[in-house]
């Protein structure tokens, strides 16, 4: 089944007390690298492939984030940002409505993107 439908909600809960966790990712918010780049790349960058998984999903549905990072990074990737999980469910219910279902998924690595 699809745990998100289109034009559904998904919120990211990350600790990020390391930064943001790639070259790309970096290198995209300090406007070193563009989407046109990362689709035509002349050498890779560490995280590439997570910034173009970013890129795909926010073309179907919306993406939060629950971050220590400060809300700039959130906004320059186009998240959503959230201050906690308490905000994060208020928000769902207030945008999504009160009829949502809300799945937890313990390993986002294992995410399929059809």
């Amino acid at each position: 089944s699809n745990a998100i439908k289109k034009g559904g909600l998904a919120i990211l809960v990350a600790e990020c007390k390391g930064g943001l966790g790639s070259d790309a990712i970096q290198q995209y918010i300090e406007d070193r690298l563009t989407l046109d780049q990362l689709k035509n790349p002349t050498k890779y960058i560490g995280g590439m492939e997570d910034l173009l998984f970013l890129s795909e999903i926010q073309k179907n549905f919306q993406i939060g984030l629950v971050s220590i990072l400060p809300e700039f990074y959130a906004k320059k990737l186009n998240m959503i940002s959230l201050p906690g999980i308490k905000y994060s469910m208020d928000y769902i219910l207030k945008t999504q409505g009160a009829r949502q279902k809300v799945s937890v998924v313990l390993d986002g690595a294992r995410l399929f993107l059809r």
